[in-house]
């Protein structure tokens, strides 16, 4: 059962953000962790595995310490080596090469879309976190994986990701 944090203040954010770095990583989350903002975070199971879900400054973070897996998004850059970055005033969708790890298989799917409101998912996110002036993150859980929703309505943008499990 997800055990999520309360909201506890509204961001502002000093600039817009038009890229995210982005990557999957794995033995890297106990030196990243103590330099995140958390803001909300939620404890889950997938596929019988704990992970932690979690809305960072501007962008998510999720992690297993049990498989050494992390996730990172972020609107800032980080001193990380081999981030991937994404521009998101440029539409379109792309599939990440599969993350494999001794247990599981990650696969990622990243959509920049237009946005305007009426596109919200009606389903309630597990999290959800607002960044004013505008922008807004939501994470959701599913059987297999997480959806993340990051909104860039300075850009009439927003950022989709999708990332599923399997067990090897």
């Amino acid at each position: 059962m997800a055990k999520a944090s309360p909201q506890q203040r509204v961001i502002f954010l000093s600039a817009p953000f038009s890229e995210i770095y982005y990557g999957q990583l794995c033995g890297q989350s106990k030196d990243i962790l103590p330099a995140l903002d958390i803001y909300q975070s939620a404890e889950v199971e997938i596929l019988g595995k704990p992970f932690n879900l979690c809305i960072i400054g501007a962008s998510h973070f999720i992690y297993s310490k049990e498989l050494d897996y992390s996730e990172i998004f972020a609107c800032a850059p980080l001193s990380l080596a081999n981030l991937n970055v994404l521009d998101v005033r440029k539409l379109g969708s792309k599939e990440l090469e599969p993350f494999v790890l001794p247990e599981v298989r990650v696969t990622t799917r990243i959509s920049v879309e237009a946005y305007d409101e009426t596109q919200l998912s009606k389903k309630k996110p597990l999290l959800e976190y607002a960044f004013e002036p505008q922008g807004l993150t939501q994470i959701w859980q599913s059987e297999t994986g997480w959806e993340t929703l990051h909104t860039y309505p300075e850009y009439e943008a927003c950022v989709r990701t999708q990332t599923t499990l399997a067990l090897v």
